[in-house]
């Protein structure tokens, strides 16, 4: 006689292709999709001048057998054709600020506060 077993099956957000968390809500959709994806993501929307992810992703790919220097400096020239608040490059600690994004996700889908608020 075989034993009842129970089954709990749960989602998972995806955050990335090969990580997740387990899903607390239906219809999610991953946090980087949402922030940067090349079309509706919330970087090309709020900021359409700004260097694509994905380009700055190829840009930096390509510089991945160069000299540190020449890294650096393609490093650099992306920073500077995306909007950021602050760039600190030391030696030890290289410290990015990039002008919050994540808060528009609120904005843009719920008119009220109260859809939202904690």
């Amino acid at each position: 006689m075989l034993r009842p077993r129970n089954l709990h099956v749960t989602s998972v957000v995806p955050l990335a292709r090969r990580s997740g968390l387990i899903e607390w809500c239906e219809g999610t959709i991953p946090l980087g999709d949402w922030l940067a994806n090349e079309n509706t993501g919330a970087h090309q929307r709020y900021h359409p001048t700004d260097l694509s992810p994905n380009q700055a992703k190829l840009k930096l790919a390509g510089a991945r057998d160069k000299p540190p220097e020449r890294r650096m400096a393609i490093f650099s020239e992306i920073c500077s054709k995306i909007r950021w608040q602050s760039v600190n490059l030391d030696v030890i600690d290289i410290t990015l600020q990039i002008a919050p994004r994540p808060h528009f996700k609120f904005i843009g889908s719920k008119r009220s506060g109260m859809w939202w608020k904690i």
